[in-house]
């Protein structure tokens, strides 16, 4: 829906350990003569989701982006020395990782649809 209208677009979740609180971004870059159109697009591409849900392949493919930057999140020595601290930090281990990722795993377009709705 958003073909043409931008040079690139994407998103970003965080999540905080400590508080129970998160945040989702959504950008694109454009040309400033686009912006109204963008806006109009996003508006209804969110509409659509609240309304309809994600789908197995868009879940999908969510999923497996993920599981692959967690996983190579692990295989850098850098990172994994970034990741290995933060579990230390929070008195966890490389399970609570294992954990997680058969969670993403496992969440149906229904989950991910509903957490969507209420978040």
């Amino acid at each position: 829906m958003l073909a043409g209208l931008s040079y690139g677009v994407g998103t970003n979740v965080t999540a905080s350990a400590y508080e129970p609180h998160g945040t989702l971004t959504a950008y694109a870059i454009y040309a400033p003569q686009n912006l109204a159109r963008l806006d109009q697009a996003f508006q209804a591409e969110s509409s659509r989701i609240f309304r309809e849900g994600f789908t197995a392949d868009q879940l999908k493919v969510a999923k497996t982006g993920l599981l692959q930057a967690r996983a190579l999140s692990r295989a850098q020595d850098a990172a994994l020395v970034d990741v290995l601290t933060d579990r230390l930090d929070r008195d966890r281990t490389l399970a609570y990782d294992a954990k997680v990722d058969r969670d993403i795993e496992a969440l149906t377009p229904e989950q991910a649809s509903a957490a969507f709705r209420k978040y």
